[in-house]
This record gives C-alpha cells, sequence and structure tokens, in this order.
C-alpha cells in the first residue's frame, strides 16, 4: 500500500477504535496489548532496526489518555511510563553507542542524589510515579535519541503515532460530554465538556495538534489527504477550547509558531529547507491563522461569551467585583505553589525536601497541601540544586541543535515544536502525562530529509539502488539523477 493508503486506513481505523471502544473498553486494553506484544517481538527480532518501539512510545503518548478516559480493563493509571521505560530501554540495549548516551546519563545523573530523601513509607506512585519518574523518562527519551539517525518517512509514522490516538480521544470525549446547548458554562476547566479530567484531555489535544502541524510543515500529510489532516486538527482545536483548559492549547500553538520560526530563520538565512512543496505551504499559514481564529470566535458566541473571559483569566468573582484579578487568579492558584516551592528550595538549598515530598510539607509554607503544578519549581523544591541544573540543562541543551545550521532544517523544526510542547506543558501540567517528558526526546534524533537522501544518492550508485527500492520509487530516473560520470 502506498503511504496516503495506509495514512486514510489508520485514520478510519482509529475512528472505529473510538466509536467501538468507548462502548466496550475491553478492546481498548486489548488493542495496547497487541501494539506493545507486535513491537517488541519485532524489535527483538530485527534488533529495532525498523524503529518499531519508538513509534510503539510514541502510541502511548496518547493513548495513555485513551486508556484512562475508558477505564479500560487491567491497564493501570501510569500505563504510559511504565511501558514507555520498557520500550526506551529495550532500544537503548540495541547497540547504543556511549557516546550518544552522555547526555542522557548527565540528565540522570542530577536525578539521583535526592533519592536518598524519599519517604518509602508512603504510596509509592504518590511520591516517586506522579513526580520524579516523569523526568526519569525525559532522560531516558534524550538517551534514546541523541544521534539517532531517523529517515523522514519513518518521522511521519512516530508523528502519526502521536496523533491518530488523540483523535480517537476526541472521538470518546464527544460521545461521552453533554450536549453542547446544555451545558453550564463556566469560568474553569470544564469537566462536562470533556468527560474527563480537562487539563490532560486538552494536553493529548495539543499534542496531536502539534503533530499535525509539523507533518503540514513538512508536506508530508498523516492521513493520507491534507484537508484529512486539517479537519483532524480543526476538530483538535474545537474540542480543546469548549474544555476551557487554556494549557493544551496555548502549549501547541507555541510549539507551532516555534517550529514555523524556525524555518522562516532558516529561509531568510538562505538556507536550504528541502522540497518546494514546503514552501507552498507556507503561503497557506496567512490563511489557517486567522480560521483559527475565527473558530474561537465562533465557540465563544456557543459559550455566551465565556471562552474569550476565561482566556483573560476572569473568573466568577472578578467578573462581580468579588474578587481581585491577581496573578494567582490567572494561573488558576499556580503562582502561590510556584511560591511555596520557592520557599522549600530556599530552607533544603543542596539536596531539596526530596522526591514527592513538598505536597505534604506545603501547609508549612501558607498553602493548602496540593501536588506541584509546575515541573520546574518542583524540580527545585524536591531536589535542590541538582533539580535546579536539570532545569537549565533541558533549557539550554535544544538550543545548541536548533541555533546549529549542519543540521537539517526538518529536524531542527521538528526539536523547536516538541521541544516547546514539552517545556510549556511542564510548566503548567508537570509531568502527569508520558507524553509530556517523551516527545521532548524525539527531536534529537537526527532527521534525514527525503530530499538530503535523493542528493546523497547522485554520487553513490549502490546507495542510489538501495534507495529506489526503500522508497518504493517504480521510476527512479524521474526523480533521482543519474549518477556523475555516466
Amino acid at each position: 500500500m502506498n503511504d496516503k493508503t495506509i495514512g486514510t486506513a489508520c485514520l478510519v481505523a482509529h475512528i472505529v477504535l473510538g466509536l467501538v471502544g468507548f462502548r466496550f473498553p475491553i478492546i481498548i486494553t486489548a488493542w495496547l496489548g497487541c501494539v506493545v506484544v507486535f513491537a517488541v517481538l519485532y524489535s527483538a527480532r530485527d534488533k529495532n532496526k525498523a524503529g518499531l518501539l519508538h513509534v510503539a512510545a510514541a502510541y502511548l503518548c496518547s493513548y495513555e489518555l485513551l486508556a484512562r478516559f475508558t477505564y479500560a480493563p487491567g491497564v493501570p493509571s501510569e500505563v504510559g511510563k511504565y511501558l514507555g521505560i520498557l520500550l526506551l530501554t529495550m532500544g537503548i540495549a540495541f547497540g547504543r553507542k556511549f557516546k550518544a548516551l552522555v547526555p542522557g546519563l548527565i540528565l540522570m545523573g542530577l536525578l539521583l542524589p535526592p533519592l536518598i530523601l524519599t519517604d518509602f513509607s508512603r504510596d509509592v506512585r504518590d511520591t516517586l510515579v506522579a513526580n520524579w519518574l516523569g523526568a526519569f523518562v525525559l532522560a531516558l527519551s534524550v538517551m534514546y535519541f541523541h544521534r539517532r539517525v531517523i529517515m523522514e518517512k519513518n518521522m511521519i509514522w512516530i508523528l502519526r503515532a502521536l496523533a491518530a490516538p488523540a483523535l480517537t480521544v476526541a472521538i470518546c470525549s464527544t460521545m461521552k460530554s453533554q450536549d453542547i446547548s446544555s451545558i453550564n458554562w463556566g469560568l474553569e476547566a470544564n469537566r462536562d465538556a470533556t468527560g474527563f479530567g480537562a487539563n490532560q484531555v486538552a494536553t493529548i489535544y495539543g499534542l496531536g495538534i502539534v503533530a499535525l502541524s509539523v507533518a503540514f510543515f513538512m508536506g508530508r500529510p498523516l492521513f493520507g489527504f491534507a484537508t484529512c489532516d486539517f479537519c483532524g486538527m480543526i476538530y483538535l482545536f474545537f474540542r480543546g477550547l469548549i474544555s476551557f483548559s487554556r494549557g493544551g492549547l496555548i502549549s501547541a500553538v507555541i510549539a507551532a509558531a516555534g517550529a514555523l520560526a524556525v524555518i522562516l530563520w532558516a529561509y531568510s538565512q538562505h538556507q536550504n529547507i528541502g522540497q518546494t512543496t514546503r514552501l507552498r505551504r507556507l503561503l497557506l499559514v496567512p490563511i489557517i491563522v486567522p480560521a483559527l481564529g475565527v473558530i474561537f470566535l465562533v465557540t465563544d458566541q456557543l459559550t455566551g461569551g465565556m471562552l474569550l473571559q476565561r482566556y483573560r483569566g476572569e473568573t466568577m468573582g472578578t467578573l462581580h467585583g468579588d474578587r481581585e484579578k491577581t496573578i494567582d487568579v490567572i494561573t488558576s492558584g499556580r503562582s502561590n505553589i510556584v511560591m511555596s516551592d520557592l520557599l522549600m528550595w530556599r530552607d533544603h538549598l543542596f539536596l531539596g525536601v526530596g522526591p514527592g515530598n513538598s505536597k505534604e510539607m506545603r501547609p508549612q509554607y501558607g498553602y493548602r497541601r496540593v501536588a506541584p503544578h509546575t515541573e520546574y519549581s518542583r524540580l527545585v523544591a524536591e531536589q535542590g540544586l541538582f533539580g535546579f541544573f536539570f532545569c537549565c540543562a533541558i533549557l539550554i541543551m535544544p538550543l545548541m541543535i536548533v541555533m546549529n545550521p549542519g543540521y537539517p532544517v526538518v529536524g531542527r523544526a521538528l526539536l523547536a515544536a516538541l521541544a516547546l510542547f514539552s517545556l510549556t506543558v511542564m510548566a503548567h501540567s508537570a509531568t502527569r502525562l508520558f507524553c509530556t517528558t517523551f516527545v521532548y526526546g524525539i527531536g534529537w534524533a537526527i532527521i534525514v530529509p527525503k530530499d538530503v537522501l535523493l542528493r546523497l544518492a547522485v554520487n553513490h550508485p549502490v546507495l542510489r539502488k538501495r534507495l529506489t527500492k526503500v522508497l518504493g520509487l517504480r521510476r527512479p530516473e524521474l526523480i533521482l539523477p543519474a549518477p556523475a560520470g555516466n
């Protein structure tokens, strides 16, 4: 089958999965088992040369929430982190050179010392899994992807694995949530419009939008046709808006803008940005952005004007004059959580208070007992100076690749999008979802665009012959120039 047929079949399959899996959650469990078992067994045979391990791990990003949403039997809440660690570790074991592991090992080394302060008398899931394990997955993802060569065609499969289950989540959410006209719209994240935790659902919608946006800039539709991708993006955007959870969509917009900025900057510097189809796609951006604005305004009308007030940071109290509009009100209490985290770091500068302990100690710093919502403040509060250096590393290291003209523009744009999405989600939702930290590592791979392969084939007859087979070109003479000297 060609790529368009595969993409369309993937879209149809995940629509059906949403419609059927919502009624029979056992199907969600069975399908997840099939995907993971097949990826593990096949990769064990070919030593992960086909890259199925990271495609399966990418699939877990949205599928994790799908399993939570449908209460799939036998699937633990943190299945993404558990299986993700298994898949990534297995992939690292298949011949990763030590030099490629160094950045990830440094990050992992910064996470280990504060573990001595862990309170193992409490629930491990509440202490380590919900807090420390997310940063651990990020370090593991960097170890797996750093300097890993991934062809553009295979990267499309990764993006498809990120986006397809996100659409399935949106379908299940549509079936479970109330009719829009019957919802009593307020000024907080709306569970009635999502059928589950609005923040988590909106984050997955944002991830799907980022994957579709990156594929759009690459000129490679995920679901067979650009129209299907665009409709999927609009659907996710609309469902994200009515969730009234701002973080996921704002992160997606920032990520897409970051990828676009890298491409435009490279073009202004006269760097090769690849196929001409990508240039033509950029001309559609001035049309797409106003279209999304119109959708926002229409949705605002459907919610009685509440959507715009929500994005302005208003609450019912501020609108009625009973409550002052402060930074803490705008951030839904996150600023006070951050301040209490910083106070903990001040008192426990070197090692912090230990993974998972900030929630228990927060009442001592003038705030209620609540879990951290910002990963950066959690890291410094619970892991002290080691957490501070971890934050500095994950914020600075992507710039080394994004600003390096030696890397293909496609790879740099991808890193900008996924790193920005991950880093901004960590700013408002910590690492509650596997996707938050896993996608950070994907951009560390070396993405080889199709046009680069074609240029390599010009002067390498053997490579030319192999690439014509790999790329599935029936008449390579129409695309690949003849080797020099012939």
